[in-house]
């Protein structure tokens, strides 16, 4: 099996892990998108130099992991997956930021390091935390929360879509690839120019493909609307979930997290 097609493999397995059933997956799709939205936008109101304040809030992420009986390694290798994106933004900070803000010693610690490791924090709890939640939930739940939210309607289709039949068309790359190694030989054929033909034939099919599940749509009256039999509305425990959860991150958001991680900090370094 291809590189290609053992990551498509492990996106698949995120499907397979939100049919389970623990205390996370069991709690309601809206109470979880809902949490998650609220920690994502208070993660990234800190100003750019924010480290210590991030701290707190791994505990999401830990205790959802713990809870939802996730494997670690499995988020952890999709989590990374975004890390050549944070150092593309942020690996020009240190050049451009050269102001000493910290010293370690004889080492001084500019802003713009300061800066890019902040970046690259806020990366991994957000994009952990939008893991998670694919993770514990079946993504038609997560798309009809968004169309609850007010979501507009033609997104949140395109998004379903898009998640349904992404590897429908990861699918065809991968066979694309494979016919390719078995046509070349001794590192023929594997030229850049070789792709660009490939990528029309990717193109082409992929349109032939849309052309078909649109009209399938159309046939079956489809407009775009998602629908669920018996959605489940939010009970107590969801409720607490949400209003719990947020409460943590708006604590989190003070400086009292702040001031005590300093002063444990402060006891360590006697």
């Amino acid at each position: 099996m291809s590189i290609f097609s053992s990551d498509l493999l492990d996106f698949g397995i995120l499907d397979l892990l939100a049919q389970k059933d623990t205390v996370i997956h069991r709690i309601n799709a809206m109470a979880k998108l809902l949490t998650t939205l609220i920690f994502i936008i208070l993660v990234t109101s800190y100003n750019r130099y924010a480290i210590l304040p991030l701290m707190p809030y791994f505990v999401f992420p830990v205790v959802l992991l713990v809870l939802a009986d996730l494997p670690p390694r499995l988020i952890l290798q999709k989590v990374l997956l975004a890390a050549p994106f944070t150092l593309f933004v942020g690996i020009l900070n240190p050049f451009f930021d050269t102001t000493p803000m910290l010293q370690l010693g004889t080492i001084y610690i500019t802003g713009g390091f300061v800066s890019f490791l902040s970046i690259f924090l806020r990366m991994l709890l957000c994009v952990t935390a939008t893991l998670l939640l694919i993770a514990t939930t079946p993504f038609h739940e997560i798309c009809h929360s968004l169309r609850r939210l007010g979501i507009p309607k033609p997104f949140v289709a395109q998004l379903m879509l898009l998640h349904r039949y992404l590897f429908i068309i990861a699918q065809e790359t991968s066979r694309l690839l494979q016919a390719r190694d078995l046509r070349s030989f001794e590192g023929r054929g594997k030229e850049l120019l070789y792709y660009i033909p490939m990528v029309g034939q990717l193109l082409l099919r992929s349109l032939n493909r849309a052309q078909r599940l649109h009209a399938a749509m159309l046939s079956r009256g489809s407009t775009g609307e998602i629908h669920i039999l018996n959605p489940a509305p939010m009970g107590h425990t969801d409720i607490a979930f949400l209003i719990g959860w947020s409460s943590v991150f708006f604590i989190f958001r003070t400086d009292i997290p702040t001031h005590l991680l300093q002063k444990i900090g402060a006891l360590f370094l006697r």
